[in-house]
């Protein structure tokens, strides 16, 4: 981040087995956010997915970059708090909550579609998560903390949850 807090460096910094910096490799600087979340770094196909924020729980996009090229494209995304993209890059799945209706929600959306969002579980009424969110292996499960309360006001744990993508079954 810059001093103002108005613009952040995205990259990558390895590391070898000691903990000692190898190499730093900055991909893009983005203006205007203050932070970011690095979701997924594919070495396969040199593709980093980064979500840039302005200072609150809230976000609009994930970035997706391509180390090699420099290639970036933005996808279109609402959530507040967590997101993970699914292994086989076909899903973001992003946290939010309903004030009206008093519950958490999960938006997933299909990467491969302009569809937003593609799918969104809603938990119970008094129930929320704010992450971490972990894809299965395989693509299919998305694990999950639900908490009882509302976002800033957890009155304790629910549970581990684990919603089947597919038919969005918990």
């Amino acid at each position: 981040n810059d001093p103002d807090g108005r613009r952040v460096d995205v990259g990558v910094i390895r590391l070898d087995a000691p903990g000692e910096v190898v190499d730093v490799r900055r991909f893009v600087s983005l203006t205007a956010y203050s932070g970011a979340l690095p979701l997924l770094l594919d070495e396969t196909t040199n593709e980093a997915f980064v979500i840039p924020w302005s200072g609150s729980r809230a976000f609009s996009r994930v970035y997706v970059y391509n180390v090699a090229t420099g290639e970036l494209r933005s996808v279109r995304i609402l959530g507040e708090g967590a997101a993970a993209v699914s292994p086989d890059k076909r899903w973001v799945a992003a946290t939010g909550y309903d004030a009206g209706a008093a519950r958490g929600n999960i938006h997933l959306y299909d990467l491969a579609s302009s569809e937003a969002p593609s799918r969104t579980y809603a938990l119970a009424e008094g129930t929320f998560t704010a992450g971490p969110l972990r894809w299965s292996r395989d693509g299919r499960h998305l694990a999950f903390a639900a908490l009882l309360g509302k976002p800033g006001e957890v009155q304790g744990a629910q549970g581990l949850w684990v919603l089947l993508a597919e038919t969005m079954e918990s």
